[in-house]
This record gives C-alpha cells, structure tokens and sequence, in this order.
C-alpha cells in the first residue's frame, strides 16, 4: 500500500471512529429541553455576519445546533456584547451554556465549568521585511493592528507602541497592503487566513495561550451528565465529515477539546 493510501485510509478510519463515538453519544444521552446559548462576536467561531440579511452564524455556532439538536435539546443561540454576558452570568439569568474563560472559575456558582474546551494563542505577526525580534517586549514605539473590541490583546505589548483597531474582515488585508507591520490577533483564526495571501511573508510569535471552558447553567438537573454529553458531542463532531467541512468553510486552525 502506498504512503498516500495509507493516509486515506487512517483519515476514512477516524471519520468512522468520530461517527460511531458521536452516535454513541446521541444514543445514550437524550434531553428534550430548551437551552440557551450565548456568544459574542468572534470570528470565524461566532457573529459571522452571512448573506446580505447579516444572518449571524460560524463554526461553533452550527456546531452547537447540530450537537445539541441530536441531544435533544432545542437550542437557541443569543449574541451579547462581553460585558452584558458577564453581567447575565453573575445573576444566574438566560444564559444556560456559554465558553467561560479561566478568569471567571471560581467567580459564577450558578454554572459547572467542564474540562478545557477551546484553545487560544495570542500571537504577534510581523512583516518579514521588519527586523528580528528577540522578544516580543522589544517592539515598542510602532503601530500594531488588531481588531476592533478585543482590547485585552493590547495588554501584551509594551505600550508605547500605538494600537490601530479594524473590524476582523479588513486586518488582514491590511496587513498584506502593508498598511502596518505588525498585527495581534489569535493564531488558531488568523494564520490560516495569511497562508491564503499569496506572496505575503511574516513571522509569528507567540505572546499568551488563553483556555475557555463549557458553562453549564446549575438550574439543569443532573447538570454533570448533561455538561459532559455537551462537551463529548462537540469534541467527536469535529471529527466527522460535516465536522472538517466546516472547519474548512470558516478557515480554523485550532482544535475543541485538545
């Protein structure tokens, strides 16, 4: 056999795998309730902005309506801005399922925080034109790009250095115009968007590894069963064949669960 259909033929057996472990799943766990699912905007995850009606949606988001769905559950999927889901967590209210991030364990005792889901590298790109840098605190007195809201990135760098903001749709063109050197952003979304320029060169550094973890709302019974259900449906479907086509469709690098 050869190299290539040796690949094909692991790849078509860990489909199969992830199809079989996800129906396992979905057969024995079922929960015919609402539940409440909120996120902010964050592409290519979530408020990924589709058509012309602005239909909100993205990876996470279409994999939570066909996890849950198969569960039971009848999801439905809220947009908040960071600071009102916060606020809804800390009484306890509408929300019943959302990505928390280790800051909050300890601070939202309506909520079980399951495993480690989601993975997140903070990273600093730079033009290859630009020096070396030795450390990433050597970059100072210079523009830096990143998105627009995602102020807790600019925390990273030293700041005499100035932060210019763009909505997520335009940094990397920008970036490839050569409108600024250097950009922050999360390696798992942004560099599969790079690779994709053709005859653009940078380097990458990586600055912080940020964890989120699955919150499930307490008022749930049996909500250890339910939370571990949640978390395993989503981690096996990333594996199946819808799974990596949409993974492919919203261009993401990163893994749930790992």
């Amino acid at each position: 056999m050869t190299l290539s259909g040796l690949t094909h033929l692991c790849l078509s057996f860990r489909n199969v795998f992830a199809a079989l472990t996800l129906s396992w799943v979905f057969a024995s766990q079922s929960f015919a309730e609402d539940i409440t699912i909120a996120y902010s905007h964050f592409p290519p995850l979530t408020g990924v902005e589709i058509g012309q009606e602005n239909v909100r949606s993205g990876l996470l988001h279409e994999m939570y309506i066909y996890a849950l769905t198969d569960l039971g559950y009848t999801p439905q999927l809220l947009q908040y801005p960071p600071n009102r889901i916060k606020t809804k967590m800390a009484a306890g209210e509408d929300i019943d399922l959302y990505i928390c991030g280790e800051f909050s364990k300890g601070k939202r005792p309506q909520y079980l925080y399951g495993p480690r889901f989601l993975t997140l590298t903070a990273v600093l790109i730079q033009n290859v034109e630009e020096p070396p840098l030795e450390k990433v605190k050597d970059l100072k007195g210079t523009i830096v790009l990143k998105q627009r809201g995602f102020g807790g990135l600019s925390n990273l760098i030293d700041p005499s250095n100035t932060i210019s903001e763009a909505n997520f749709k335009s940094i990397v063109p920008m970036f490839a115009r050569r409108r600024v050197n250097y950009l922050i952003d999360y390696k798992e979304r942004i560099e599969p968007l790079l690779r994709e320029i053709e005859g653009i060169h940078f380097r990458m550094y990586e600055m912080h590894e940020y964890g989120g973890f699955l919150c499930l709302n307490r008022r749930f019974d049996n909500v250890d069963t339910r939370l571990k259900a949640i978390h395993e449906a989503l981690v096996s479907f990333q594996d199946t064949d819808e799974g990596i086509a949409l993974f492919e469709k919203y261009k993401y690098s990163g893994r749930f669960g790992e």
